[in-house]
Formats: structure tokens, sequence, C-alpha cells
């Protein structure tokens, strides 16, 4: 009952009370039949509008009219009165401890209570705590709204972060300085993928993730290596067609590409994503270590221009045929913006250089809201090895809500090949190769005995020219 109101203005005014929500930060107006949990523009929770007196009342049809503009910025406008809101139970009371935003209600075992209610599958002995934030507490919510406990499936990032099958479909930008752990992910997600029957196709840069064909505490993968010290057969820039032909029939791949030159890396790049996208129908899953290198936001020379080109239409057009991708970078900031915005889940490890965080803070805010997205990105630089934030799209489950999840990424079951040497230490032997079924290579093999072949009789009728000369 507010006092100097008429009992008809006062019914009128409960009745609006109770059709409207509003911003408790920004103060958007919402119908209550429309509203969401969270406010559209700045994430915060929804409230129902409270006035005391007749002078914080402005008008009965305040709420339903537009909002004037005005120069003021949205720390400097009237705030609508109240008493404070807990973040983590989002009751409205004057019993609350805190300040500004970080409120939270003194009387902490009704407050667990309350959250019991609304989450029941939640325990009010960790949700309820001293130091909670707003951001994590919105997180807590986008989790329980999207049930994040039932992600359950064979595809195994970290203990306790197991994902359905459809993850091998999704698009991730994996992200994170050197030596955080990125390559010991792609280890994993090849993993996963061979593991579930996924064709799995993944480009190394660097020839680290030979050890996926080496016993570790699991068995050893079949998958052929091509090119580099450890490879099965070797690898030519001129063979990225026949290789792309190969894994469109199901094969998975390891394409070694350390021993090509810088350019013949970019020329294989731009041929064999051509081809792919031309031949690849089927669901599977493409990985690229050190993305930048093959998808650079800045071309500097032809074989540059043709390898972003084929690379990035690759990535934006796949997704039609159940392709997914991994693309793993520690230079977010010179990754093509294209592979950026086609993604649908970013993986953050830890980063502390303020380029690679800056590069994708904006692209975060637009999927999780600035509130959370900045104090997710606020915490990267302090995250261990192997940890990492998930940071999906809504609906990249084949559901429409989705939440952010802090994980440890699982020890790999194959041979870490990642490790790196130490001073005073013997360097390790390297541990045998799992055999593997080259058959689906070998007209690729004839063709490089006969250019071989070829290239021999070339040498020998050169040096009978100059004998002869």
């Amino acid at each position: 009952m507010i006092t100097g109101l008429t009992e008809a203005e006062n019914q009128q005014f409960a009745e609006l009370r109770r059709e409207f929500v509003v911003c408790r930060k920004c103060k958007v107006k919402a119908r209550k039949g429309n509203a969401q949990l969270y406010c559209p523009e700045c994430t915060a929770p929804m409230i129902t509008p409270t006035w005391t007196t007749q002078a914080s009342f402005p008008t009965v049809n305040a709420l339903t009219e537009k909002p004037k503009p005005t120069n003021q910025t949205p720390t400097q406008r009237v705030r609508i009165p109240g008493t404070g809101i807990c973040v983590l139970c989002h009751r409205e009371g004057d019993s609350m401890k805190g300040e500004g935003l970080n409120k939270s209600c003194a009387d902490t075992a009704a407050c667990a209570a309350r959250v019991k209610i609304q989450r029941p599958e939640a325990n009010p002995a960790t949700h309820v705590v001293k130091n909670t934030t707003p951001a994590q507490a919105l997180i807590d919510l986008m989790q329980a709204k999207c049930n994040r406990r039932a992600w359950n499936g064979p595809f195994e990032l970290g203990d306790d972060l197991t994902l359905p099958l459809v993850a091998a479909q999704a698009r991730y930008v994996v992200f994170g300085k050197p030596g955080c752990g990125k390559t010991h992910a792609s280890a994993v997600m090849i993993e996963n993928c061979v593991h579930n029957n996924v064709p799995e196709c993944a480009i190394d840069k660097l020839g680290r993730l030979w050890g996926v064909r080496a016993r570790g505490s699991g068995d050893a993968l079949p998958i052929p290596i091509i090119g580099g010290i450890h490879g099965d057969i070797p690898l030519r820039a001129l063979d990225a067609v026949a290789l792309a032909q190969i894994f469109a029939e199901g094969q998975s791949l390891l394409l070694d590409v350390s021993l090509l030159t810088s350019e013949d890396q970019q020329q294989f790049a731009a041929a064999f994503f051509t081809e792919l996208l031309r031949v690849l129908r089927r669901p599977a899953h493409v990985l690229v270590e050190e993305a930048e290198s093959f998808a650079p936001a800045f071309s500097r020379a032809k074989a540059h221009f043709a390898s972003q080109g084929a690379t990035t239409l690759w990535a934006r057009q796949i997704r039609n045929f159940g392709v997914g991708w991994t693309f793993s970078t520690q230079r977010p900031q010179l990754l093509h913006p294209d592979i950026v915005d086609a993604s649908s889940v970013f993986i953050a490890m830890q980063s502390t250089g303020e380029n690679a965080q800056g590069a994708i803070r904006n692209d975060a805010r637009t999927r999780l809201g600035r509130t959370i997205a900045d104090a997710i990105i606020a915490e990267v630089g302090q995250l261990g090895r192997g940890e990492a934030w998930l940071m999906p799209d809504a609906g990249w489950l084949g559901q429409d809500a989705s939440a952010p999840v802090r994980f440890r990424f699982r020890e790999r079951t194959t041979y870490d090949s990642t490790r790196v040497p130490q001073i005073g230490e013997p360097m390790p032997e390297d541990p045998s190769l799992a055999p593997v079924d080259l058959r689906s290579f070998e007209r690729l093999i004839t063709e490089m005995h006969i250019d071989h072949d070829a290239l021999q009789k070339r040498r020998a009728r050169k040096r009978q020219f100059r004998r002869a000369s």
C-alpha cells in the first residue's frame, strides 16, 4: 500500500507490479509473460519493482511508457528504490550484507533453504559462500537452467565434464599461452574421436602429436601418420588433394607438416581444404594446431592469401555436412575473425597477454553477457596447466540453454609426446608405434615411387649432360 494514493490507484498499481519486471541494474522493463531470468542488455537479474512513497511513484502508467532519451549514464539515472537483492536466492529484502551488487542474505540458513527450493539438486552448504560474486551466481543459475549435471556421454574432455557424442560436431576455438596444455587438449580431442569411431584428421604443424600412436596408460590409436620424423609415409605438398579424398572416405589421418617449408605448408592447406570442402559429405572432425599459420588475420604473401581463403571458407560452410572442427592457437588476435565468428565454443586456457584476452573479450560478451564474460576473461590468467573455461553458444548440444563451465582436461591415455626435456636429463627413447593398415594409401605410395624413380632418371640425365659438355 502506497501512502497518498486512493484505494483504486493502489489496486491499479498492484496489478501493474504483478505484470511487469524491471532490471535491477539498468532498469530495462519487461512484461512478466515475456520476461527472462536475466536482463537482455546487462544480464543482471530481473526483479519486481517496488515504491514505498508517493514521491517515488511517478505515474500509474509509468511502466507502460517508453523511457525518454537522456544524456545521463546508467549510473547517473534515478534508481528504483529498494532494499537489496541477494545474489544467491534473488530475494528482495532489508536484511542484507555486502555492498553494491555483491549482496547476500544475512540469514544464511534461510537463504540456503531458498536456494534448495529453487534448485533441488543444489547443496546449500556449497552454494551459500561468503565470497560468491554476481558473475558466479549467474553462472550457477545458468548451469541449473540448462541442467548442467545432465550433460553425460562418451565424449570425455575432463574428469567432471563428459559430453554427448554430438559435441564432436561442435566448432571449437582453443586459445592459451605456450605451455598451458593446448597440445595435450588436442590429443584428448583425437582420442575421443577415434575411440567413438568419428573420422579424425589432425594437422600438426610442430610434430608433437605423434604420441597418439604409442601406448600410454591405455592402448595406442590406429591412426596413420603422414609426414614428419615418425611418419609411416612421407608428406609432400602436392599430395593434399589425394589425402583429402582418403579422409573423405572415412580414414582417420595425422598430417605432420613440420618438415615442410612455410610456403609448402600454406600451399598444402589451401589445396587440402579446397578439396575437402568439395568431397567431404559425412560427419567427421578436423583439428588444426597453430591455426593462425593457416588462417591468419593478416596475409603477408601469396601463399598466405590462398591458405587463408580456403581455410576460412571451409570453416564457415562445412557445418552443413555435420563436420566439427577445432582450431588451436596461442595468439587469437592473429587468427582470422571468420574462424572466431564461425565457432560455437570457446575453450580459454591460461592466457596472460592483454592482446590475446582483448581479442576474444568482445566475442565472449556477445555469447555470455558482459558481466560473466569479463569475470571469466579476468580469471584466465590464473588458470593452471590443463585448466580451462568452456564458453559455448546456446544450443551447441541441441538444446536452447547453455552455460560456461570451468574444468581440467583429463589425462591422456596415449603416450605423452609433448613433454619438454629438461637440462641435465637424458633424452627419453621414443616408444615403438602401433602397426596400422596402409592399404588406403597404396595408390599414393605408388605415385611416390614413380616420382622418385623419375627424379633419379632426371638427375642421371643431368650428370650425363654435364660430362658430355
